[in-house]
């Protein structure tokens, strides 16, 4: 029965995501006009606010947001400007599309659903606090034990003498002095070496040992190992393993999708990689396709910008926009002046993008328009604003150790 609750919660979380992918992006910004930090969606419609020099870290998605102030307080809400929770304590905070777990080092924690209800809080201090979609797990400090609970806030897995450690919603990696344990779906425990480097995504693990070769594990086996690797790249959509002369790509499930030789710039995005090609013109390659990946070749790109969606590229002072989705990939979208100048800033979101000159406190956010329009419609362009963030995809704020 408790898995079958935790599905049922995890498939109406899915429901909720996707009606929410249909609707607009968020996008927050400060203007000294109103004194206001603003949080807005691409009908401007206001969805939250809060006083603009108490306002301290902010972490937009496509259908939520939490936004901490300098008095360490944390408020979640959805993207039809719902509080989840309101101004709860913590001066760290984790967020997926489930959970958000706030904690103080050194002090308590908690976590918390999306229907606003504490699942789980501590009465012990805690060093690190990390949430998947569904599943949680904190750190005694006092005790240097780590325990994994479930949605409804069981506990699943514990183990002692824990100093860091990695979660996401398949993987569990643990760290103490002398070495690191690998735990797969389940909680079942790979045999693993002394490792150097540790990365994991929802679907894959890559192990680096401290001799130089790269272990990479699904959620269920050891896949292969590769020596001589100089830079590995994991997101939630692929595996980049590049070598000396080269570039091998697989997909999340493990699979290989391609190889491809080394230009004179590497640009790695959640979902897609530019590689800038010696004649000036760069490759876009999207490796998640079962078949082949998609790939389009961009005449020019001085800079790029990686989002979730889209790719802005800085030529100058023009600038372009590439799609990423699947039906149009590599297809330019938008192209305009850049009406500030060089030293601006550049944002890019899940479906929209920006520019903020800090010097002339001016910030202008676009829609593009789509494949063959190439007008951007304007969102927002505002004088006196020193601030802007954009919806992202961020699964990986929680791969990381905690």
């Amino acid at each position: 029965m408790r898995d079958m609750n935790s599905l049922l919660i995890l498939f109406l979380s899915a429901v909720s995501v996707l009606a929410q992918a249909k609707s607009s992006d968020l996008y927050g910004y400060s203007s000294n006009s109103t004194n206001l930090y603003k949080v807005e969606n691409t009908e401007k419609a206001e969805i939250y606010s809060v006083q603009q020099n108490e306002m301290n870290q902010i972490l937009l998605t496509a259908d939520q947001g939490v936004v901490q102030d300098i008095f360490k307080r944390v408020t979640w809400f959805d993207a039809a400007g719902k509080k989840i929770v309101s101004q709860v304590p913590g001066s760290e905070f984790k967020l997926s599309q489930t959970l958000l777990g706030t904690y103080t080092p050194s002090s308590f924690a908690a976590v918390y659903n999306r229907e606003g209800k504490t699942v789980f809080t501590t009465n012990r201090p805690v060093s690190g606090l990390a949430v998947a979609n569904h599943r949680f797990a904190w750190i005694d400090q006092w005790r240097e034990s780590l325990e994994l609970y479930d949605l409804q806030g069981k506990m699943i897995f514990n183990r002692n003498f824990v100093k860091n450690a990695w979660l996401s919603d398949s993987f569990l990696v643990l760290k103490n002095d002398t070495r690191v344990l690998l735990f797969g779906r389940d909680q079942k425990l790979f045999p693993t070496e002394t490792s150097a480097e540790v990365q994991i995504s929802n679907q894959l693990a890559v192990l680096t040992t401290t001799d130089g070769r790269t272990k990479v594990y699904s959620p269920d086996r050891w896949l292969f190992t590769r020596a001589g690797i100089k830079k590995v790249v994991l997101t939630d959509h692929y595996l980049a393993l590049i070598d000396a002369k080269g570039m091998d790509v697989f997909r999340n499930d493990g699979s290989f999708a391609a190889r491809y030789l080394l230009g004179t710039k590497l640009n790695f995005g959640n979902r897609a990689i530019l590689i800038h090609q010696a004649t000036g013109t760069a490759l876009l390659i999207d490796p998640t396709p079962a078949s082949n990946p998609r790939t389009a070749v961009i005449p020019r790109v001085g800079s790029l910008v990686f989002g979730a969606k889209l790719a802005l590229v800085l030529n100058g002072y023009f600038y372009e926009v590439y799609s990423l989705d699947a039906a149009n990939f590599g297809a330019r979208i938008a192209k305009g002046d850049r009406m500030i100048d060089a030293q601006a800033q550049s944002s890019v979101g899940l479906q929209l993008f920006g520019f903020v000159n800090p010097n002339a406190k001016s910030a202008q956010i676009f829609a593009p328009g789509g494949v063959g329009t190439m007008e951007a419609r304007t969102v927002l362009d505002q004088t006196f604003v020193n601030r802007l963030d954009l919806s992202v995809e961020a699964p990986s704020l929680n791969w990381t150790k905690f």
